[in-house]
């Protein structure tokens, strides 16, 4: 009797226990319910505003563009530096030969006449190498100064771009510098249509473009500018090559505006312009591009793609609600797929420091749709992550346990010779800088070219910091050793920076071009 008296109530105990972890659980399964239908509840809400506020943006931008447009002057490209010397300057040749670099003198491309000088015989073996005198070190005189660009961090839609929920999609696929991607736009509504360039007209096909049918276009751009992680000129290509797909070509009207509203809606400031039956986008930038702009309230808007003829030209003040500026300033290198079409050895012929490099020709493409501008574009764009691997393993094994001074050296013997020399008209039939993976790419590089190589040799290898120096027809560079180093120098901002020059060939850092020592400089800080 006791045994199940006392079964009982251990019955009535797990039957109460159960009873209150069922309503535990019921509790529990009701709060999650609550919550989540809470969550999209805020969800909604939020979706709902956001494209309210895009809504809003695009029927104000459009009532904008149909406001008359002002009648505003194109101004002419600024000149393009020329830095390139008549000839590749060198030491004078018994200089050369006391370094062990008598050779040199005539893979200089190209080079000075020098007449032979007969000499006894000698012999070599026992051939005594003389020290260069070095002269008394001079401070060098400089004019403007070039701030280091300040990166600001990528435009961004002011508001997320939402997943349209029920949309018939069709693919489009096209090509990006050797990559073949795709991106899905509404296969119901047909392309959005620019009837003529007037105002009305313009701002009809905007408020097509913004009533949802571009909306997974836009989002799958934006994908793509994270995986492949594009600055913002990758963007703009991206934005180009997805609109030639669209309609056949990415300069027409209907391009042009298409472009130009995946740009606003993904964050970027643009300008709109008209002339002649045709629509323009022009982008800001902080640094010069050396092509046609117009100034807006004290800013220069460049035509990227300069394709502006002539004749009356008309603006739309109009900005976009939490547009943000537009950089060329490359911070990571797009993730473009692998192409090799050479494959070359890079020997410099002093201390014969040595390295095979195969550069991606689709990162050599993307860098050549680059319109010119600053040098600071590409000085700090730096060297891409696969060629750091394969160059600088051996450059870091050639100044292993030397002082910055000797380091130093060896770089600029590197630049210096292991390149060969011919001026931009001559290779490229015009000025034109290179960054630093086309200059392992094509056959040729001048002052510039190598000025920014092997500035962006120092800041990798040796973590010191450099300037490009800037005389009327050649640049040079300079570097703010750590160390005491001897040679000519600047001050700047209370900082010294020894003069090296990588073209000069044979001239070890300290050493300026005879023929610059007594010409001001300007300077670009890196």
């Amino acid at each position: 009797m006791r045994k199940i008296l006392i079964l009982s109530v251990l019955i009535t105990i797990s039957l109460t226990a159960a009873t209150a972890q069922n309503d535990a659980e019921e509790r529990y399964r009701q709060a999650v319910k609550e919550a989540f239908s809470s969550y999209e509840k805020f969800r909604s809400q939020a979706e709902n505003s956001y494209n309210e506020f895009r809504q809003k943006a695009n029927a104000e931008y459009a009532a904008f563009l149909e406001q008359s447009w002002e009648s505003l002057k194109v101004s002419p490209a600024q000149p393009k530096p020329t830095p390139d010397p008549p000839v590749q300057p060198s030491l004078p040749r018994e200089e050369l030969e006391d370094l062990g670099m008598e050779d040199d003198i005539s893979n200089a491309l190209p080079q000075r006449e020098v007449k032979p000088v007969a000499k006894p015989q000698q012999d070599n073996s026992k051939k005594v190498v003389k020290p260069t005198a070095t002269p008394q070190p001079i401070e060098l005189d400089y004019g403007k100064v070039v701030t280091r660009p300040t990166v600001q961090p990528q435009p961004q839609p002011k508001v997320p771009v939402e997943e349209p929920k029920v949309l018939t999609h069709k693919d489009l696929r096209f090509n990006y510098f050797g990559e073949t991607l795709t991106v899905r736009t509404d296969a119901v509504a047909r392309p959005m249509h620019v009837s003529s360039s007037e105002e009305s007209s313009i701002a009809a096909a905007w408020r097509e473009a913004s009533d949802g049918r571009y909306d997974l276009m836009l989002g799958d751009c934006l994908k793509l500018r994270k995986e492949l992680e594009l600055c913002d000129w990758g963007y703009y290509m991206l934005v180009r090559a997805v609109t030639k797909a669209h309609y056949g070509d990415d300069s027409s009207n209907d391009a042009k505006l298409l472009q130009a509203y995946l740009l606003t809606q993904s964050g970027y400031k643009l300008r709109l312009a008209r002339s002649s039956g045709k629509i323009f986008i022009m982008l800001p930038s902080q640094q010069t591009v050396y092509t046609r702009y117009v100034t807006i309230d004290s800013e220069r808007f460049y035509f990227m793609d300069d394709d502006f003829k002539g004749g009356s030209f008309y603006v739309s003040k109009a900005a976009f609600d939490g547009e943000q500026g537009f950089s060329l300033i490359i911070t990571k290198h797009p993730k473009l797929s692998k192409r090799n079409e050479t494959c070359n050895t890079y020997k410099a012929r002093r201390f014969g420091t040595s390295v095979e490099y195969c550069p991606n020709k689709n990162l050599v493409d993307f860098y050549n749709s680059y319109p010119h501008c600053d040098w600071q574009i590409y000085a700090n764009a730096k060297l891409s992550e696969e060629a750091k691997a394969a160059i600088y393993p051996a450059l870091r094994q050639a100044i292993a346990g030397k002082t910055e001074a000797q380091s130093a050296n060896i770089l600029i013997d590197f630049v210096q010779t292991a390149f060969d020399y011919k001026t931009d008209g001559e290779q490229f039939g015009g000025e034109r800088s290179l960054f630093c993976e086309e200059t392992f790419y094509y056959p040729f590089s001048d002052c510039e070219d190598r000025a920014i190589l092997f500035t962006t040799l120092v800041r990798d290898l040796l973590g010191l910091k450099t300037a490009l120096l800037y005389y009327p027809g050649h640049l040079a560079s300079a570097v703010e050793f750590n160390e005491n180093v001897s040679g000519d120098y600047l001050t700047i901002e209370g900082k010294r920076y020894t003069v090296c020059d990588p073209t000069y060939i044979g001239a070890s850092i300290g050493m300026t071009m005879p023929t610059m020592k007594d010409k001001k400089v300007e300077v670009t800080l890196l």
